[in-house]
């Protein structure tokens, strides 16, 4: 049987996206499910001509159709997304995206934490707005700092375009960079 649409997670399909991040699809009227994702019907194709992934989540209420693919010449992935899910009455199902900050400890740690005993832990990822965009940012002890920002576009009732982009946090606006390329 399919799982309701609150079970789909974007990692869990292999999306382009970034490491120790997870972005969730849930029903927008339910709170995002705290234990880990339930594994749900998927297809994919992956379309090496035109550089993008497709497929289809089967869920309970219909289903969301999904197509991502990262831009040759600017460092944003783009995700478009359509439902067809429908309520009992016939009624639109919302959903909506949400982050999920993940471990930013070291791979090595997260593995073989016995053999690092004095590993000093990296703190919890913070989430804030930059110029209207939401952004993420784990701070590494080690330094290498990066961002993580994203922008949901609505495209019409039942499709949405996701904006998701990641890099260095030393001299980079990277709200900045989402609104010129949503604009």
């Amino acid at each position: 049987m399919p799982m309701k649409n609150n079970l789909f997670a974007a990692c869990e399909i292999s999306l382009p996206l970034v490491l120790a991040s997870c972005l969730v699809c849930t029903a927008a009227d339910e709170p995002a499910a705290s234990a880990p994702p339930q594994p749900v019907p998927v297809t994919m194709r992956q379309d090496l001509w035109n550089a993008e992934l497709r497929g289809t989540i089967q869920t309970d209420l219909g289903k969301l159709e999904f197509r991502a693919l990262t831009q040759r010449d600017e460092m944003i992935h783009l995700i478009d997304v359509t439902s067809t899910e429908a309520n009992a009455d016939g009624s639109q199902a919302p959903w909506k995206w949400e982050f999920l900050p993940g471990n930013p400890d070291s791979p090595f740690y997260q593995l073989w934490p016995e053999r690092s005993p004095n590993y000093e832990r990296n703190p919890l990822p913070v989430l804030k707005e930059i110029d209207g965009i939401p952004v993420v940012e784990p701070r590494l002890l080690a330094g290498g700092d990066y961002a993580t920002a994203w922008k949901e576009v609505a495209v019409d009732g039942r499709k949405a375009r996701l904006f998701l982009t990641t890099g260095s946090t030393s001299g980079i606006r990277m709200g900045s960079m989402i609104s010129a390329a949503t604009a």
